[in-house]
């Protein structure tokens, strides 16, 4: 039987329970903004994450930087697929693009 998770999302599972303690006042602060505001979780989430990550850098900066080198390839290349959603970004992005981002 194939499996149905790629590498990245088996990564993600691992790594995930590890780094909601770096990303816990994104998701306080989202809950707030999205109740006064009427913004979405999700979209909420995203417009704190570049701040909460810079804020929180550094007390994490070698968790990151290791995380980020371990899955960056598969990352880009994962996000290129056919059922990615960069294919209707309104700008092209190619494996280095996605790599830069």
């Amino acid at each position: 039987m194939r499996n149905r998770h790629p590498p990245l999302s088996q990564s993600a599972v691992r790594q995930g329970p590890g780094l909601d303690d770096w990303l816990a006042a994104g998701h306080g602060l989202a809950l707030p903004l999205g109740g006064r505001r009427n913004v979405a979780q999700g979209a909420a989430n995203a417009i704190l994450l570049p701040q909460v990550m810079a804020y929180n850098l550094p007390a994490s900066r070698a968790r990151l930087c290791d995380i980020g080198e371990e899955c960056l390839h598969a990352l880009a290349r994962d996000a290129l697929g056919s059922n990615a959603n960069c294919v209707t970004n309104p700008r092209s992005v190619t494996e280095a693009d996605a790599k830069a981002i």
